[in-house]
């Protein structure tokens, strides 16, 4: 990782939370684009998660370290693994982002508890998010029925209207979470 000349600001947005990890303090993350969130629950929910060794969670710390990772906002701190871009990012790029983002954490001194304790919420996070964003999709209606039984575009209809995005918060013992 390396130091960033100038701290973020974190915006006061339901895009970003903390996570208050003791003893090392607040870590801030945001809401990634949707295809990036997309791609790296997909990459969590493809790994069977039945087994919860040590090894077997050291196996699967990629996978935390990749959710971690595409979520960071750091104030201080700027990963240096690069997010995997383009169109068609495979599991295998997302995998070896992971490593990276694990390898990173790892010499900083963090733990597998650690990565878990940041990767736990950040998972709650970004799953309440894109349900919000489903919610709203469900109801919003972009187009009319016309007399006939048509559709037709809605020229001249009023936008629909918001509303806030209702707040993410999670607490364990050593974790918080929230915008």
């Amino acid at each position: 990782m390396k130091p960033r000349e100038t701290p973020l600001t974190v915006p006061d947005s339901p895009r970003y939370w903390v996570v208050d990890l003791a003893p090392r303090g607040a870590h801030h993350f945001r809401f990634p684009t949707f295809s990036r969130a997309s791609r790296v629950l997909r990459l969590v929910t493809d790994h069977r998660w039945e087994e919860q060794t040590a090894t077997a969670m050291g196996e699967k710390a990629p996978a935390l370290a990749a959710v971690v990772g595409a979520c960071w906002f750091n104030r201080g701190l700027a990963l240096d693994a690069d997010y995997p871009t383009g169109p068609n990012v495979s599991d295998e790029a997302l995998w070896a982002y992971g490593e990276a983002v694990c390898d990173e954490l790892i010499d900083l001194g963090y733990s597998l508890i650690d990565l878990s304790d940041l990767f736990a919420p950040t998972l709650v996070a970004m799953q309440e998010r894109l349900l919000v964003i489903s919610r709203a999709q469900d109801r919003a209606d972009f187009s009319s029925t016309d007399t006939d039984g048509g559709v037709t575009g809605t020229e001249g209809a009023s936008p629909p209207t918001t509303q806030a995005v209702p707040a993410v918060s999670t607490s364990s013992p050593q974790t918080s979470a929230s915008p």
